[in-house]
Order: C-alpha cells, then structure tokens, then sequence
C-alpha cells in the first residue's frame, strides 16, 4: 500500500462507536494514551474511507452487545490499571468519498 501512514483513533469508552478510517486500514494496535484509549491503524489517506465499528468492554461486562464475528483488537488499562478495557473492531459499517 504505497502512500501508508499510521494514524490515531481515539476511541470513547462506550459499548459500540463507529470510526471513519480509510477502506484499506489495518488495525494494528489499541493502547492507553494519556488516559484515553486509542486504536492505532496503518491507512491509505488517499483511500476512500469507511466506518469501522468498534465496541470497547470492561472486564465481567457483558458481551451481548459485541457482534460475534468482531476481532479482538487489544487490552488496555486506564486509571492507572484500575480498569481494563478490552478493544473488538467489528468491520464497516458504510461507506463515503475521504
């Protein structure tokens, strides 16, 4: 993918949230980032973009609303381990012109 970049996308905590990234994007990582949880992507800027969906769920939370062919993308831990985070990237959700 010529042209790549590794972008940021933070993420809310929230059962499920749609994030616009390019088609093409590569889920690479989800970590902590100043107190927030961020999912880093390798992207094609120049690519049409679509919205990933994401669901974010804390340890013994229940997994109902997670669609059940979601990716398991990472942990992460917040409020200095207090909470831990586990990150599912659930594919697109629609697509439009970047």
């Amino acid at each position: 993918m010529s042209g790549d970049r590794i972008f940021k996308f933070p993420l809310e905590v929230t059962d499920v949230q749609d994030v616009s990234m390019s088609s093409d994007a590569v889920i690479l990582s989800a970590i902590e980032q100043y107190g927030a949880i961020v999912v880093y992507a390798r992207v094609n800027p120049n690519a049409v973009a679509s919205r990933r969906r994401f669901f974010v769920v804390g340890t013994g939370h229940p997994l109902d609303r997670i669609d059940p062919t979601a990716v398991f993308v990472g942990t992460v831990k917040t409020e200095g381990g207090a909470l831990i985070w586990h990150v599912f990237v659930g594919g697109e959700v629609a697509q439009s012109a970047l």
